[in-house]
Parts: C-alpha cells; sequence; structure tokens
C-alpha cells in the first residue's frame, strides 16, 4: 500500500466524523 493511499484513507475516515458530527448537531 502506498502513503498516497493511507493518507487517503485517514482523510476519508477524518471527514466522515467530521460529517457525522456535524449532522448529531443538526438533529439536536
Amino acid at each position: 500500500m502506498t502513503l498516497e493511499l493511507e493518507l487517503l484513507r485517514l482523510y476519508y475516515m477524518a471527514v466522515s466524523l467530521i460529517l457525522d458530527e456535524f449532522f448529531a448537531l443538526w438533529l439536536f
């Protein structure tokens, strides 16, 4: 696995976590 793919995976995970928090704040 290349470094670019690893960074992309970490970035995707971070973005999905932030979006989850955002929607949770929106709903409540």
